[in-house]
């Protein structure tokens, strides 16, 4: 199954009980209308989508760290 928390796109935003995930993915970015920023969505909006969606069409794994022997 591929995990959001696994995925090389996540970040993190704030910290704490107030920490959020966002995909950093760029068809995560959403046009602000009033701004003209780009924002990214939560993790869990994205898997929504279907840009994304269930399947996690957007996964890709985390590099693993090698651990020295």
């Amino acid at each position: 199954m591929k995990f959001c928390k696994d995925c090389r796109h996540i970040r993190i935003q704030g910290s704490g009980f107030a920490a959020s995930a966002v995909c950093g993915h760029e068809k995560a970015a959403r046009l602000n209308p009033v701004t003209g920023t780009a924002n990214p969505w939560a993790c869990l909006a994205m898997r929504g989508t279907d840009d994304c969606g269930p399947e996690a069409k957007l996964f890709e794994p985390k590099e693993q760290e090698v651990e020295a022997a």
